[in-house]
């Protein structure tokens, strides 16, 4: 063979291994990891990490103990059941993403959890307590509401408690069927989920603050905290005025923006030394104020937060979903294109997290529920 053509073959077969090196890294690490974070190389696992500009990624999570075989598995799942785009931090660096992470999704309901946070940017300035209630407050709609409704607290509306049972915007079909009837139980008395709460609770923090609530939002958490893509374009008030005075307020965001607010939470309210929420609001509204069963109080609803044995939870209809998981320094964010009618049922999203935890390099997760589980379906399968 003449030395022109072997070398045309060496550079073909070089050429070959490159292309084939970059298909599998792709792969592996995800095409969405690319320019949208930063790797990061000579990680430390005594330090506690926060991004800058932009998320640190692991592109070898094994550095930080984790398994790749677990974490592949985890992308198996999320590939299969149709998610858009998952983020996972740990110790306030990206180990894992999948989809599209810096693509903006409606985020439904995972709204109700970004006002708990700025209710309690209102409790810590003074200018609010959860005490308070609607009358004083000078809140009504229209329908006007009656006197034993006026009396529901702040923390009525934060609980999903007021006994408040008016029509309210942007309710599914499930809830204006399930609806009690109005006066059927006072403030306090019965846990619901009622739009009608977590929308009048806009209006509570407008007339707390005096500021549009997204602009607050943006400056109190948004900038704060460095989200990347964050714009008051992708906010939105809806009105349904023949139902309520009250909108719902509707957010787009990424994962890896909605990823910071998780590591917010998980850092007790810090962001690079400044307060952005006080350690005990997020305590307070993380912890369990109405019990699912009285028997077993680790599980129940907080102040607009799904409360579990691991940790909590923000939920938006389909799969929307932020998780933070305080014992294991990790927030797992989870959203779906409902917009080209996807869904993601909730023992989906309960089968990952059992992994996730199971695969935690540093901590046993034996006696939590969703770890049980995942074992209990393995046993099944073999």
């Amino acid at each position: 063979m003449n030395p022109s053509r072997m070398a045309i073959l060496i550079f073909a077969g070089l050429l070959f291994a490159l292309i084939s090196m970059a298909i599998f890294t792709s792969s592996a690490v995800g095409s969405e990891a690319g320019s949208v974070t930063e790797s990061l190389v000579n990680y430390d696992d005594s330090k506690y990490y926060y991004p800058g500009k932009r998320w640190y990624q692991l592109h070898d999570p094994e550095i930080a103990k984790w398994s790749d075989v677990h974490l592949a598995e985890i992308r198996k799942m999320h590939s299969q059941m149709g998610t858009g785009a998952a983020v996972i931090v740990y110790r306030g660096v990206v180990i894992y993403s999948f989809g599209e992470i810096d693509k903006k999704y409606q985020l439904y309901s995972v709204r109700k959890s970004l006002m708990s946070l700025m209710i309690g940017t209102e409790i810590d300035g003074g200018r609010l307590t959860v005490g308070q209630i609607l009358r004083d407050l000078d809140v009504d709609d229209s329908p006007p509401l009656t006197d034993s409704e006026k009396t529901a607290s702040v923390k009525d509306l934060l609980t999903s408690r007021s006994g408040v049972y008016h029509a309210a915007a942007f309710e599914t079909r499930r809830m204006r069927e399930e609806r009690p009837v109005r006066g059927s139980a006072r403030p306090g008395e019965e846990w619901f989920y009622n739009n009608w709460d977590f929308n009048t609770l806009v209006t509570v923090f407008k007339l707390s603050s005096s500021q549009d609530f997204f602009e607050a939002f943006k400056a109190r958490v948004a900038d704060a905290v460095g989200m990347e893509s964050f714009s008051l374009e992708d906010t939105e008030y809806r009105y349904e005025r023949d139902k309520s005075q009250h909108p719902a307020y509707l957010f787009k965001m990424s994962a890896l923006d909605l990823a910071r607010v998780g590591l917010l939470y998980l850092r007790g309210g810090k962001w690079l030394g400044d307060t952005v929420v006080s350690k005990r609001w997020i305590a307070e509204s993380t912890s369990v104020s109405h019990a699912w069963d009285k028997s077993n109080p680790r599980f129940g609803y907080g102040y607009t937060w799904q409360v579990k044995d691991y940790g909590y939870y923000a939920a938006g209809n389909g799969g929307q979903r932020l998780y933070v998981f305080p014992e294991y320094d990790l927030v797992l964010v989870h959203l779906v294109d409902r917009s080209a009618g996807k869904r993601v049922k909730n023992k989906q999203l309960r089968r990952v997290n059992g992994l996730l935890l199971s695969a935690h390099p540093g901590k046993s997760c034996t006696d939590i529920s969703v770890c049980k589980q995942y074992q209990q379906s393995l046993k099944r399968s073999r």
